[in-house]
Order: structure tokens, then sequence, then C-alpha cells
């Protein structure tokens, strides 16, 4: 097992348009790394360069020792999955999974071990005789997925596997894709545009917009710790509220949020100090809030509600700030004695708060 490196990686269009403006990225050996932005922001391209289905305008992309630039797409013993599984409709399953043994001209007695083994991994022996329309959509997936894993390749992409499946069967099958994945070894490069996919399943995670990478990390800090507030906006549900700095705390900023103070536990900007008297934007999820009848000192921002919606499992709180702007809150119980309609303060814990600089602003988009 070996490392892919992306540097410096560009793919420009006719007409000058870049899809992948530059990117860098390093995918360690048998981690499971993820590709995650919106529609049209460069991740399948970066993604069909490191298959070799198209060729970068610039960059290189390296694996191991060896760069993978030179090599066309079947010399660089990489397996894929497609959005569309791309199952030979006429084919057994064993057959379609057997198919790209039989390109390497193995042998029969290799190629029966290899298929089995690789239904096997993928809990879907019983069907080796059947034909791919006698499958559901998610054992189509896996079908899929055995076929690109059955020839050891040195590297697994996946581009948007399960894009095509409803929504409960999306979450059974990506908790599939990481037993999988772990179980072969295999160094994967994943690409989607779902959030909560990339969240569960990623060893790591990058964040791409408009053919660049806004954040590197772990699904942990990408979510906790975002880098701007364009990937804490694309990252789950977000909460941005305009501030003023009132003064240094520690680390992290007092700061004036609709006629409170509170305290904010980190300062995210390249090259900025956050002078008292500067605006700021003031960000935080709306789990990590919660709502009182009483102000809190240093704690709080007084709110109306303007809708309760009872979810199950969380209850969701539409607020409004006296200064017009709305605040989403997500709580796992009803808060006691507050109603639609009812007068309340939004408590904020400081670990909780981060503010980004003003100029950030225009780089989301906002529902409020």
């Amino acid at each position: 097992m070996v490392n892919l490196s992306v540097r410096k990686l560009v793919k420009e269009f006719a007409g000058g348009t870049r899809a992948v403006d530059g990117i860098d990225f390093d995918v360690p050996a048998g981690t499971l790394f993820t590709l995650l932005g919106p529609s049209g922001c460069g991740k399948t391209t970066t993604l069909r360069m490191v298959a070799g289905l198209e060729s970068p305008t610039s960059g290189s992309i390296l694996f191991g020792n060896e760069d993978y630039t030179k090599f066309p797409p079947h010399k660089r013993n990489i397996g894929m999955v497609f959005q569309s599984y791309a199952l030979f409709p006429h084919m057994s399953v064993f057959e379609n999974v057997a198919y790209g043994l039989r390109v390497r001209t193995k042998d029969a007695e290799e190629v029966k071990s290899k298929v089995g083994k690789a239904l096997e991994l993928v809990g879907l022996s019983h069907t080796a005789a059947r034909r791919p329309s006698q499958l559901s959509g998610g054992q189509q997936q896996r079908i899929a997925l055995a076929r690109a894993l059955v020839y050891d390749p040195a590297l697994l992409l996946l581009d948007e596997p399960l894009s095509n499946l409803d929504a409960k069967l999306r979450i059974q099958m990506r908790e599939e894709i990481r037993r999988i994945q772990k179980a072969a070894g295999a160094t994967t490069l994943y690409v989607t545009h779902d959030q909560e996919e990339a969240l569960s399943i990623s060893d790591v995670v990058a964040v791409i917009h408009s053919g660049r990478i806004s954040q590197i990390g772990k699904p942990y800090d990408v979510y906790e710790k975002p880098a701007s507030a364009l990937v804490a906006d694309f990252i789950g549900r977000a909460n941005f509220v305009r501030c003023a700095i009132v003064g240094k705390d520690g680390a992290g900023r007092t700061v004036k949020v609709a006629g409170s103070s509170v305290a904010v536990g980190c300062c995210v900007g390249e090259d900025r100090s956050f002078n008292a008297g500067d605006e700021a934007l003031l960000f935080f999820r709306p789990e990590k809030a919660s709502l009182s009848s009483v102000a809190i000192e240093g704690k709080s921002v007084p709110c109306s509600v303007r809708q309760v919606l009872y979810l199950g499992e969380s209850v969701r709180y539409t607020t409004a700030l006296p200064t017009g702007e709305t605040v989403q809150l997500a709580l796992n119980r009803r808060a006691e004695g507050i109603e639609e309609g009812s007068s309340a303060h939004i408590v904020l814990e400081a670990a909780d708060l981060r503010i980004f600089p003003m100029e950030q602003y225009g780089l989301i988009k906002r529902g409020n």
C-alpha cells in the first residue's frame, strides 16, 4: 500500500474555464479520503484525472514513486465504481465480477478463487448465478464494488456511488462501503456532495469550492472547526450573526450581539487581529446552543420564538434576534415553558463559538 499525492493539479476546458484550479492533497495508504463539494466544484473532474479518464492541463498525480500522469488508464491499476454501477446486464454476477480478471488473462482457477473471495467480502456469494436485473439497487452497488476490488487494485475510486439509492438504503450502504473498504485495506478516493455521507465514512475530508480546496481535515475537525464561513455554511447547518468586537478574552474575544456581550472561544481569519470596534461574523451550530427563560450574563442573547417543530429525535426552534436576524436551534428536548411567541434567551458557550472576518459574509448563502 502506497500514498496518492496530487500536486498543483489544474484542468482547464475550452474557453479558459478552470474546473480544477491548482489543488494539492495526499491520500495516506489504506485510508478513505473524500472529496466533498457542491455540483460543479471540480471534485469528479479531479477523480477522473486520477483515473486517467481526463488529462490534466498541468500538475502531477503521484502514486508511490510513480507519476501516474504519464500512464494510460489501463496501466494505473485502479478499481473504479461509477455512479451508475455500469454492470453488464447480459452477464451473470460471477462474470461481471470476473471481467477485469479475464481481461488480464488470469487462469480459470485464479478467477474462480478471486471472484469467490470478492463476493464473500461484499456478502453476496449466493448471487453468483443471477443477472444484475435480479438484484436490488444496494446489491448491484456491492457487486460493482466487488468487481472493482477483485484484482487487488492499488487505488480504489468511487464517484458518487450512492446517489441512485433511496435515503434509507444510502445510510445502510455507506456503512457497508466503510466496512468493505476497511476489510480490503484499500487506499480509497471517494467523491460525494452529501455532507453526512462524507462525515460518517471518511478518514479525511477535503472540502472543494470552485475548483479549489477550502479545507482538509478529519471529519470532526472540518465540522467543529471550519476554516472559513464558506466551509461552515456548507458542512451541516449553521447560524451566522453579525457582531461587534468589544475586546480580548484570552485567545478569543468578547463580542456584542443584539445588545448583549458574549465570550467567543476562537477567531478565524488570516492576518486579522479583530480589534475593538471591528464588525465580525459570529458562527455556531444549531445543536450547540440552548434556550433559557432568563438571561445569563456573558453567555446569552435575547430572542423571540417564532416556530417550534417537534422532529422526534430533536426539537427545532426558529428564533429572531432584536436585530431581525434569524437563528435556528436544535435541542434534544423541548425547552420547558418556552413556546411559539415566547420571549427567551439563546445560551451560548464560548468553546462552541467562532468569529470570521466580516468580508466572508458575502461568500455564504443563507435562508434568513
